[in-house]
């Protein structure tokens, strides 16, 4: 948390003023501070404390982000995935996985740690929130499920 009482605050516009010159001599954009403390940089992100209505950060923790960036360097060089485009990388690997096991078994829904079930009957599937349950209602109209719990769906 920044202290404002015992580091030196400057306003992100102030800060992208301050930086070295990027590639081709451009400066740091005041948009890239910003990100920088929003989403972040490689995992990383910058801290920042709102007073009124500027948004602002100390010459410290502007430090301290860099040193951060620098580790984080570091350590990708010595072979440890931890940059956030090795998961992205992982997570695309994992929905081709699922992809081609829903290519190869259609109609059949799998549930980890269970065998597989024919889709309609009461089961899991995957999806992008988590398992959702699927349920094929009976001729009566009730469903006796973890999400219907006895409800008539009629």
């Amino acid at each position: 948390m920044i202290d404002p009482n015992t580091e030196t605050l400057i306003s992100l516009t102030e800060a992208a003023k301050g930086l070295p010159r990027r590639r081709a001599g451009k400066k740091v954009h005041t948009c890239t501070m910003y990100r920088w403390s929003t989403a972040g940089c490689r995992g990383v992100v910058l801290e920042t404390i709102q007073i009124g209505g500027t948004r602002c950060t100390s010459r410290e923790k502007l430090a301290l982000f860099f040193r951060q960036l620098t580790q984080d360097r570091g350590l990708e060089a010595s072979g440890r995935e931890t940059s956030l485009r090795h998961q992205r990388r992982r997570r695309r690997e994992v929905a081709a996985a699922e992809r081609q096991l829903d290519a190869e078994a259609p109609g059949r829904v799998l549930s980890p740690g269970k065998r597989f079930q024919p889709h309609g009957q009461l089961g899991s599937r995957r999806s992008a929130t988590g398992p959702v349950l699927t349920a094929e209602l009976p001729k009566d109209g009730v469903a006796l499920g973890h999400a219907a719990a006895g409800r008539n769906l009629k």
